[in-house]
């Protein structure tokens, strides 16, 4: 009833304004988002909730449409940055972290991560980390889901680099990360996605002897639905690889463990490669 309510005192022109400009937001037209929201933030009898949503898409879109740009000058970049950072600087209370928050954290973590020649990881995954943790806990299991893939997919591949084969990117991703977003995947392709992620992070990371037995199952995972996906190709020939120099880790009667390349394996996988890339 109290959202119906606020829904219902918001002006009608506000509301087709805002549908209107998250459209060109959902399109990736920025500008034109940000000159609706400008033009939102000076109507009268908005609610608290709403004046903040229309401060936080107006920094947003401000620095989303800067960074296509191909100006030198930051001034609006960082003007749009503080503006972010104090909308979240004084919550401190659980109650208090509510959808504006978590949208401004991620904002923040794209700001130092998706912008051109910009991947500044240290910087972005603290925000990052926040917003997974929200949606983590959130009510709505289904837009969870998405947001919580959405960010992982972001993080283990920014949109539009080309530097780095795909997996480069995911060896900033916190392991924990990747098995979290395999056990909420439910397409066969996010879950594929998941699991080559997950081999190429343990390949290039290390770890225990338990940890690196992974490898083979993940790869295993990731080419399981065949050439539907992207990176079929890259797991193939990365499990190749893995198996002709690395192999399988072989728990030993005495408690230790032994590596042992699997050439017969890697054959295969390497003829695998052969036959269906022509």
């Amino acid at each position: 009833l109290l959202a119906l309510k606020l829904s219902a005192a918001l002006p009608p022109e506000y509301e087709s304004l805002r549908a209107e400009a998250e459209k060109f937001y959902a399109d990736g037209s920025f500008a034109k988002a940000h000159e609706l929201y400008a033009r939102a933030m000076a109507m009268p009898d908005l609610t608290t909730n709403e004046t903040r949503w229309v401060a936080f898409r107006l920094a947003d879109t401000q620095w989303r449409s800067q960074a296509a740009t191909q100006t030198a000058d930051t001034t609006k970049l960082d003007e749009a940055r503080t503006q972010l950072e104090k909308l979240v600087r004084d919550v401190q209370r659980e109650d208090e972290k509510d959808r504006v928050w978590v949208e401004v954290q991620e904002s923040l973590g794209d700001f130092w991560w998706t912008r051109r020649n910009q991947q500044n990881w240290g910087a972005a995954w603290p925000y990052y980390q926040r917003a997974l943790d929200w949606w983590a806990g959130a009510r709505d299991i289904e837009l969870a889901r998405e947001r919580y893939l959405g960010i992982v997919w972001k993080m283990a591949r920014p949109p539009g680099v080309e530097r780095g084969y795909y997996g480069y990117w995911a060896n900033n991703v916190p392991l924990e990360v990747l098995d979290n977003a395999l056990k909420i995947a439910k397409s066969e392709n996010d879950k594929a996605r998941a699991h080559f992620l997950i081999a190429m992070t343990v390949r290039n990371q290390g770890g225990d002897w338990e940890r690196r037995a992974r490898v083979p199952e993940e790869f295993e995972g990731a080419i399981k639905i065949g050439k539907t996906t992207d990176w079929y190709d890259d797991a193939l020939y990365n499990y190749a690889e893995w198996m002709a120099n690395q192999g399988r880790a072989v728990p030993l009667a005495d408690g230790n463990w032994r590596q042992e390349p699997d050439y017969p394996k890697a054959l295969e996988l390497f003829r695998r490669i052969v036959k269906e890339f022509n």
